[in-house]
């Protein structure tokens, strides 16, 4: 099984409240193995978290998403 979580915003969005660092650290608190960001109308914070992971060798796979505002 892969524990994945499709929907996840960062503070790089309008309504996300946890840092990147925040957010990779309750990934791994819960055994996700992938994790999506879709933060509203940007990526930065998903590669900022891909960029943290990488940083940290974890086994953490991020997607790199975002949720578009019409």
């Amino acid at each position: 099984m892969i524990r994945t979580e499709l929907h996840c915003h960062t503070d790089h969005s309008m309504d996300g409240m946890m840092s990147v660092e925040r957010v990779a650290w309750a990934a791994q608190r819960v055994n996700l193995d992938v994790l999506a960001i879709t933060d509203h109308d940007e990526i930065e914070g998903a590669f900022e978290l891909k960029k943290f992971v990488a940083r940290r060798r974890t086994a953490l796979e991020i997607i790199v998403g975002e949720e578009r505002t019409l």
